[in-house]
């Protein structure tokens, strides 16, 4: 065992990934090398556990005894992982996203660094660096420019000038907002700054990354829920390299292409940080813990880096257009489409009238089918969109009466058929669906409405 006089022995205040709120101290040997954001295996509660150093203490820094007068035995680091070092920003984040959203930091941990991830981060790192080095050189730092039309010329000078602000771009559907964050993605990786564009959806990341590519090749890293282990783990790496080697880090600046998961990698020379359609859903978290909201904590990141922040949609959030209200947020505006194409011409039906004088044909009024058959005679094409994103809004059992709803808001709950669930659209609450009443066993159902 150690040798340590007990006045001189260190301790280390570990983050674990668990749901517990308080800090948990362990004895440092006196031969292990141990800081803070150095990653350990320790026994908690007769499991051993992969933490993170958040504090070294001293021997007056920590309690001896309990409340009853009991001495404190504290247990020692059973070992030091060979893993990378978590950056005090990094912690600093969790502790954040931990008091705001009312969890513990371990559970912020566990979502940052999943078991497969911390696991694959040791494989070949030399390797996978060296590669993405070697594919830099010679290669422009940014491959081409957008030339902006006039709008978004005016608009990036109104982003530049209240910076670093947090700004709201309002730009009308088409006006041209990702030539926008291109540009200043481009400017920060000139300046050796890597930039965080955030984007709601993987389908929507996928779009993007061929577009991207074309302006910022090697370095356009995309990363998300659905990539393997030793992917995230290679953009885990290049990250890791940029904050281990910062004389480097500016030759090897990088745009990460991300949903909300991307919020919690390892930056260390952030410049900017784009959350695009920012008024979407799916940048809230609902199940685990930490139930985060991403546009929110991409805020609080970039208040840590010192990173200037933009938020753009067509249609933003009532949150965000509060917080421009108060001053919190600065409002840019792109009100004409890039091509300079006119509004479409919209007219509303009034359905109810048209069912009373028999103007329906099922879901179609007579006037829209009309005017479909006219536009397919001219040799266009007709879009219908039917915004219902399940398979039958409403399920009845066809022996009670009985209709499934929510059991927290108290609504109908959506059919989807492609994987038999019953859904709530208001609070994402998920059941598996059967086929059997839950009320009287009959399983004959009614499906109702169109989905």
């Amino acid at each position: 065992m150690e040798l340590q006089i007990p006045h001189t022995r260190r301790y280390a205040s570990v983050i674990l990934p668990v749901k517990y709120s308080g800090e948990v101290s362990y004895v440092v040997p006196q031969f292990f090398e141990v800081e803070c954001g150095s990653r350990v295996r320790v026994d908690f509660a007769g499991k051993v556990y992969s933490g993170v150093v958040s504090k070294i203490l001293f021997h007056q820094e920590v309690p001896t005894h309990t409340p009853d007068g009991k001495e404190i035995q504290y247990k020692p680091i059973l070992a030091v992982e060979e893993l990378p070092k978590i950056l005090p920003s990094e912690i600093e984040l969790w502790e954040r996203v931990a008091q705001y959203y009312l969890c513990s930091t371990g559970e912020v941990f566990k979502a940052a660094y999943p078991a497969l991830t911390i696991r694959q981060e040791s494989v070949k790192p030399r390797k996978t660096v060296e590669m993405f080095l070697e594919s830099l050189e010679n290669e422009e730092i940014v491959k081409k420019d957008v030339v902006p039309n006039n709008a978004q010329a005016q608009a990036l000078q109104q982003i530049k000038a209240v910076f670093p602000k947090p700004v709201l771009l309002r730009g009308v559907t088409g006006s041209g907002k990702t030539e926008i964050y291109i540009t200043l993605a481009a400017e920060q990786l000139r300046k050796g700054k890597s930039v965080l564009y955030m984007v709601p959806e993987i389908a929507i990341s996928k779009q993007l990354q061929e577009r991207l590519k074309g302006y910022f090749g090697e370095r356009l890293l995309t990363y998300h829920s659905r990539q393997t282990a030793a992917e995230k783990a290679r953009i885990h790496k290049i990250l890791q390299y940029n904050a281990a080697q910062p004389q480097q880090a500016a030759n090897s600046a990088v745009v990460v292409l991300g949903t909300r998961s991307s919020l919690f990698l390892p930056y260390a020379n952030l410049g900017l940080v784009i959350v695009d359609e920012e008024h979407d859903s799916s940048y809230k978290q609902t199940e685990p813990a930490p139930r985060y909201q991403a546009k929110d904590t991409a805020i609080m990141l970039a208040q840590i880096h010192n990173a200037n922040i933009l938020l753009g949609s067509a249609t933003p959030s009532f949150e965000s257009e509060y917080n421009c209200l108060l001053n919190r947020f600065a409002l840019v505006e792109l009100t004409e489409k890039y091509y300079g194409a006119v509004p479409p011409k919209v007219e509303i039906i009034d359905t109810i009238y048209s069912h009373k004088t028999r103007q329906m044909v099922g879901n179609f009024s007579r006037k829209l089918i009309n005017e479909m058959r006219r536009t397919i005679e001219q040799g266009y094409q007709v879009l219908v969109f039917r915004n219902r994103r399940s398979y039958s809004p409403i399920v009845e059992c066809q022996e009670c009466g009985e209709i499934p709803k929510c059991p927290h808001c108290n609504v109908h709950l959506s059919y989807h058929r492609y994987n038999n669930t019953l859904r709530c659209h208001y609070c994402e609450y998920i059941a598996r669906f059967n086929g059997t009443c839950s009320k009287c066993g009959t399983a004959s159902f009614n499906y109702k409405g169109a989905g």
